[in-house]
């Protein structure tokens, strides 16, 4: 939420848009939850490689062509 542009991502997405998108690529979260993160940065290649965070990633990708895993894949 803090800095979209690093993530492939035009514009600034509101909490309820965040939502819908996490839920349909599969992930379950709560707006207080978002909350809680927006202030807070990214911390850059701190995601493991699992089988399941890649079938994710890809799912994201479909959404968001642009968006970088690689940034976030450690």
């Amino acid at each position: 939420m803090n800095d979209p542009l690093s993530f492939g991502v035009k514009e600034k997405l509101t909490r309820i848009e965040i939502i819908r998108i996490m839920g349909a690529v599969g992930l379950k979260t709560l707006p207080n939850f978002l909350s809680k993160q927006k202030d807070l940065y990214p911390i850059y290649h701190s995601i493991p490689a699992s089988p399941s965070v890649l079938k994710v990633l890809e799912k994201f990708k479909c959404i968001f062509p642009d968006f970088p895993e690689e940034l976030l894949i450690r």
